[in-house]
């Protein structure tokens, strides 16, 4: 389909590749992030939107549940319906919309960190070199 056919184009606006710097000024200018990878190693782009206060909208696969528990708004595994549902909802709502934000903020924040990030490094290099196992 291309960009004239889209029935809300005057709502849609593509930007095509971003820098680092204007990626954080667009998450920055959004509500909501929605994270569509049917396969995702890790996700860093959902940790930067979350960071930016974007409630996350992402797809039912596993590897998102692992990071983000309760924290995002899933749409049914592949199912674009459900995604445009999703997005209708929480455009609407901005109570829950806001909710969801939250919660992805404090779960990036908590979650993926650099002082984590560090002390997991630590706890593993300690159990592999045998020097001790992770923090009590």
């Amino acid at each position: 389909m291309s960009f004239d056919a889209l029935p809300c184009r005057e709502n849609v606006k593509f930007s095509g590749e971003q820098d680092e710097l204007h990626l954080r000024a667009l998450y920055s200018e959004c509500a909501t992030y929605a994270a569509t990878s049917r396969y995702e190693p890790f996700g860093l782009a959902p940790v930067e939107a979350a960071l930016s206060r974007c409630a996350l909208i992402v797809n039912d696969i596993p590897v998102f549940r692992e990071l983000w528990g309760d924290a995002a708004f899933y749409f049914e595994r592949n199912d674009a319906d459900s995604l445009a549902h999703a997005i209708r909802l929480l455009a609407c709502n901005s109570s829950l919309r806001q909710i969801f934000a939250d919660q992805a903020y404090e779960c990036a924040r908590s979650r993926f960190n650099s002082y984590r990030m560090v002390s997991e490094y630590e706890d593993l290099y300690r159990s592999l070199t045998g020097r001790g196992g992770g923090r009590a």
